[in-house]
């Protein structure tokens, strides 16, 4: 389903595989209302993650989210986890005009944090992550924790990868 709705695949040149931009939109629009009805009994932090932030952020790190979630539920799923009150910034859906693998998301970040990009890394668990943080300039991190194969996040890779989200704190020692 991740590489079906990848815009980039809408015309990939392949004969029979063409999606049809009317049928994104309407996977996209499904999904979202799916989302919207379910959020709340499946958003769960990933375990440790509390900790780790914590951790962070009393080394002196800034952290911000950058997520493709508009602002409602982004906010509505970190306050539900518990870690609205680690983060410094938040970039959502609404506050850019282009979306990862673009990099605009992220360089919005690094401008709210006051941050020049190569002071600053993106741990990221899609391959759009990746592509959005390098062309921001910014190191990456792999989060294999999340829902993309390891292989798909390694072939983007430049800079770590993290089994779990624990090993940030031996990345960002």
């Amino acid at each position: 389903m991740y590489r079906l709705l990848d815009r980039n695949n809408v015309d990939n040149g392949i004969p029979g595989t063409k999606i049809e931009e009317s049928t994104v939109e309407e996977l996209l629009g499904a999904y979202r209302t799916f989302n919207v009805l379910n959020h709340d009994a499946l958003a769960r932090p990933f375990e440790g993650t509390r900790e780790v932030l914590a951790e962070l952020r009393k080394r002196g790190y800034s952290i911000a989210v950058v997520t493709s979630k508009g602002r409602e539920l982004g906010l509505r799923g970190l306050k539900l986890c518990s870690l609205d009150d680690l983060l410094d910034s938040a970039v959502f859906l609404e506050d850019t005009v282009v979306h990862k693998p673009h990099p605009e998301p992220i360089l919005a970040a690094l401008e709210r944090l006051n941050t020049p990009a190569d002071a600053a890394a993106y741990v990221g668990d899609s391959r759009h992550d990746i592509i959005a943080a390098q062309a921001a300039g910014v190191r990456t991190v792999g989060a294999l924790w999340g829902p993309s194969p390891r292989t798909e996040l390694e072939r983007e890779m430049r800079s770590f990868v993290a089994e779990s989200i624990t090993d940030l704190l031996e990345i960002f020692n």
